[in-house]
């Protein structure tokens, strides 16, 4: 061979390495400096800092050399913490960010600057009743005007909220309950399901990360029922919540409870940013969970309905990063 055709050869070889390299800049392809991200989570233990952790080897798995650190929160000021840049990561849900986004509900002012990341899972409305307390529908609460006596979780989380949009879309509020005779207790699930194994009261009216094997453990000594949802009523909730739609209590997952399955509300779990975050960051953090999807969904059952789809869509009205939607794009999860 030539040395002009060698030298030729050299000049494009060396040419075309340079066009990839634009070309992988271009497309936010090479790797930024080791991430450090600290993610506002929920409870110490328990499934949600499984979540985090999994996240967080998901990202140093990608990103070699990044540090993670995952900090108990909690819903409603997980969101304040990553507005204010406290943590550069949260967890939360479409509707504390959206309530957090336009000043609603215990907002007192907005914080506009939240961004998703990527959809989780579901958090669903679950409506647990003893089957002694003689409601075998929502309807009938109203119907009998019935003196509801229920846990429904704390006041102004999620989960009390979404019960007590669900109990409204059955034309049944708080007043009305007290007016019967009822009381509605601000209680987590293990103190409600004392009450309830006490008989002290009729219901559990509130949310939970399903499959929930506490219900499992209950039914063993009380007999009980999980009430569905109408279309309707899913509709009118989930509008109010600012995303979310059906969710199907599978009988499968309690089998000493339900004999079919059961409709219900299903609200999505997120993860959230602020816009402030550089876009190179989000894009290796959204890339790392996707690429390592696998193993994430394998540490938390509740993580399996996440994929290249609903990742980037299952979140509402909310506004994704600019990274993540670059990210997004490029996998064909986004036009």
């Amino acid at each position: 061979m030539s040395k002009f055709k060698t030298g030729a050869i050299s000049t494009s070889i060396s040419l075309a390495i340079v066009l990839c390299l634009i070309a992988g800049n271009a497309f936010g392809m090479e790797k930024p400096k080791p991430l450090k991200i600290t993610m506002a989570g929920y409870s110490v233990g328990g499934a949600s800092a499984v979540v985090g952790e999994a996240l967080g080897q998901a990202i140093k798995r990608t990103v070699p050399g990044s540090a993670f650190t995952y900090e108990p929160g909690r819903s409603g000021a997980n969101e304040v913490t990553v507005s204010t840049g406290k943590t550069e990561l949260g967890l939360s849900h479409v509707w504390t960010t959206n309530a957090a986004m336009n000043a609603i509900e215990f907002y007192k002012q907005k914080y506009p600057n939240l961004r998703v990341i990527t959809y989780l899972h579901e958090t669903a409305v679950c409506m647990l009743f003893r089957k002694d307390a003689g409601i075998t529908s929502l309807d009938q609460i109203k119907q009998k005007k019935f003196g509801l006596i229920a846990g429904v979780n704390t006041k102004n989380s999620l989960m009390e909220t979404a019960a007590r949009y669900t109990l409204e879309a059955y034309g049944v509020t708080y007043a009305d309950i007290e007016k019967w005779g009822g009381k509605i207790h601000f209680l987590s699930s293990q103190p409600t399901f004392d009450l309830i194994r006490n008989k002290q009261a009729h219901a559990f009216a509130s949310c939970i990360t399903p499959p929930y094997g506490a219900i499992n453990e209950l039914a063993t000594t009380v007999d009980l029922l999980i009430l569905p949802s109408s279309d309707a009523a899913i509709e009118a909730v989930a509008e109010r919540m600012g995303g979310g739609g059906k969710y199907i209590h599978k009988k499968s997952d309690y089998p000493k409870v339900l004999t079919e399955d059961v409709p219900t509300v299903g609200l999505p779990n997120i993860i959230i940013t602020r816009a402030e975050m550089p876009d190179d960051q989000v894009y290796w953090i959204t890339r790392a969970i996707f690429e390592n999807l696998d193993y994430v969904r394998s540490t938390a059952k509740q993580l399996e309905p996440m994929n290249k789809e609903t990742m980037a869509t299952k979140i509402g009205k909310l506004p994704l990063h600019p990274g993540a939607k670059k990210y997004y794009r490029e996998i064909g999860a986004l036009k």
